[in-house]
């Protein structure tokens, strides 16, 4: 499963049912690094902002001028 997966509780319910054989966190992962820690943890989730991942953030070094 990977799409649409909200909460690590949902993506353990479709895997404990047989619905899925595996779940693969997208976008959580992406604004996570430590999803698993956090999962494992009971930690909060980071919302996924696209704005730190799909906007350039280009800087000119002095020497590149």
């Amino acid at each position: 499963m990977n799409g649409n997966l909200n909460t690590p509780g949902q993506g353990e319910k479709m895997l404990e049912s047989g619905e899925v054989d595996v779940v693969t966190p997208g976008k959580a992962a992406l604004a996570n690094k430590d999803w698993a820690d956090r999962v494992a943890e009971g930690r909060p989730l980071e919302e996924f902002d696209p704005q730190k991942f799909f906007v350039p953030d280009a800087k000119v070094k002095e020497f590149e001028l």
